[in-house]
């Protein structure tokens, strides 16, 4: 059983207070933060209270989406090569010059 809607949100008003008063030790969040993750968890659990069938097909059709459309494919690549790229670079010039060309000149006497 559901309590009243006076009793919900006087409930709601509390949790938000809470969410936006600042820790007892250490640095506060941002307000703005708090405040917009204590408004969609709000909405969300409407929503979901609201139409739950149809929120779990929005979900079904939202997955789907992005099985067939494979966003990480095209973003993870560039994203490895740049992070990897500086790594490698730095670590090949330690090597001094003279270890290249013989080690070069050993791979290709063995082709």
């Amino acid at each position: 059983m559901t309590p009243p809607p006076g009793e919900r949100l006087a409930a709601s008003r509390e949790r938000l207070r809470q969410a936006l008063s600042p820790p007892a030790g250490g640095a506060a969040p941002e307000g703005g933060v708090l405040l917009a993750a204590a408004l969609a968890r709000n909405a969300a659990g409407l929503l979901v209270q609201r139409h739950p069938l149809a929120t779990v097909g929005a979900a079904a059709l939202a997955g789907a989406v992005l099985l067939r459309w494979r966003p990480w494919r095209g973003l993870l690549r560039p994203a490895l090569l740049a992070g990897a790229l500086p790594l490698l670079l730095r670590l090949a010039l330690r090597v001094p010059p003279g270890l290249w060309t013989q080690l070069l000149g050993q791979r290709s006497k063995k082709a």
